[in-house]
């Protein structure tokens, strides 16, 4: 199954912003 390159990207994006919700979390910017 072959992923197009947009969803690549969306899926890198929601990646990002996981990461960073996790660092605010952590740090307790939040």
């Amino acid at each position: 199954m072959e992923i197009s390159s947009r969803t690549a990207v969306l899926l890198n994006l929601f990646a990002f912003a996981g990461l960073l919700l996790s660092l605010s979390v952590r740090f307790g910017w939040i």
